[in-house]
């Protein structure tokens, strides 16, 4: 079996963005200023659109708990419904203090070694490992059509 791809700590809050989308919840990962809030929330604003049920779990710390063969992401109570929005400030947005994950999304590269990421992408967490996705934060292409892409079985 393949090494993760990408590692995440169970238990103390990381540096990432979690939302749920429909039946789904993802972790948007990456480093500072990488685009995590805008594209979690970018997903957000397409899928309400959608009619799909929206809610953010949690922007800039995540407690991530292994749970039997699941994996949670919770929300910090002092950060509860806020996403800071670069230039903007810190705003509310409907929330959930839980999920379970459905898959990690890390940042792509148009170029270089990420553009064709290699199939079968996992991030560890814990004894766990969740499917790892990967998008391209800075694309104009809407990045729950990506995700959604991303999601569907291959042919």
């Amino acid at each position: 079996m393949p090494k993760p791809a990408v590692i995440l700590a169970e238990g103390p809050a990381v540096h990432a963005t979690a939302v749920v989308i429909g039946e789904r919840a993802f972790l948007f990962t990456g480093p500072s200023g990488a685009g995590k809030t805008t594209t979690a929330l970018r997903c957000l604003s397409s899928a309400k659109l959608s009619g799909l049920h929206t809610a953010l779990i949690a922007d800039d710390g995540v407690i991530l708990e292994c749970a039997g063969d699941r994996v949670v992401a919770r929300c910090p109570e002092q950060i509860a419904g806020m996403a800071e929005i670069r230039g903007s400030g810190i705003h509310t947005f409907p929330w959930r203090p839980a999920a379970v994950l459905s898959a990690v999304v890390a940042p792509a590269q148009p170029a270089g070694e990420t553009r064709l990421p290699a199939e079968g992408e996992t991030c560890g967490i814990g004894a766990l490992e969740l499917r790892l996705l990967r998008v391209d934060y800075r694309s104009p292409l809407d990045p729950l059509a990506v995700l959604e892409a991303a999601c569907r079985p291959s042919p």
